[in-house]
């Protein structure tokens, strides 16, 4: 009776461990469950059965985690649950008509990056590394896509 009941455990471990390798991918209550239920058949066929009984329920349950991840990750199920699309686009940039030199005010602080207010338009800027307050003069002292480098003047 209790090596049926150590067969259960291990079968139900399987089940278990299959669902939660294919259905329901994470640590989720099937996962837990499959766990519990092979270390109460190795610890049953020990305790209960024998030392040999016990070996052989603790490999026959490696020998089934073994298998159950092989034919997993062999049945590509990881491929269709992986994103597989790449993403070619570049961001637009904004056609700004700012240009080295220019000076204006910054609207926020650049804590190094804010916003600054050039000929009534606002346009983002980093400082170089310092802490500009709002409401200071500055000066564009470089430009790389839609941000400008700006320092105090």
């Amino acid at each position: 009776m209790l090596i049926i009941i150590v067969a259960l455990l291990v079968l139900t471990a399987l089940l278990l461990f299959i669902v939660e390798l294919f259905l329901i991918p994470g640590i989720s209550i099937a996962g837990i469950a499959a766990t519990l239920s092979m270390a109460a058949s190795v610890y049953l066929a020990y305790a209960q059965i024998g030392v040999v009984a016990g070996h052989i329920t603790l490999f026959a349950n490696i020998i089934i985690i073994a298998l159950a991840i092989y034919f997993f990750l062999k049945s590509k199920t990881l491929d269709k649950m992986a994103l597989k699309t790449n993403i070619d686009n570049k961001i637009d940039l904004i056609q700004n008509n700012l240009q080295v030199g220019q000076q204006g005010t910054t609207l926020s602080r650049l804590a190094p990056m804010g916003k600054i207010l050039i000929d009534g338009k606002p346009f983002e800027a980093r400082s170089q590394g310092e802490f500009i307050s709002e409401n200071t003069a500055v000066v564009i002292i470089a430009i790389e896509g839609n941000i400008a480098t700006v320092k105090e003047i």
